[in-house]
């Protein structure tokens, strides 16, 4: 869901592998771990290891440290 490829990106001094998504295709309810690279018409959203985003019911992008509560 949303997924489109795959991209090398620096985080931290290292490089890794951050998935790429396309924001209209995220539905409610998608989760996925950091690092990845959101895409939309108008901005560009980068997600760090060690967080996660979830489409909420309303279609934000929630995202929070992996450790959160």
């Amino acid at each position: 869901e949303g997924l489109v490829d795959e991209r090398a990106v620096v985080f931290g001094g290292g490089e890794r592998v951050a998935r790429c998504y396309d924001r209209d295709r995220l539905v409610p309810g998608h989760a996925f771990p950091g690092p990845a690279l959101v895409f939309q018409m108008d901005a560009t959203t980068a997600l760090i290891p060690g967080w996660v985003a979830l489409v909420d019911a309303h279609g934000n992008l929630v995202m929070e440290p992996t450790n959160a509560p």
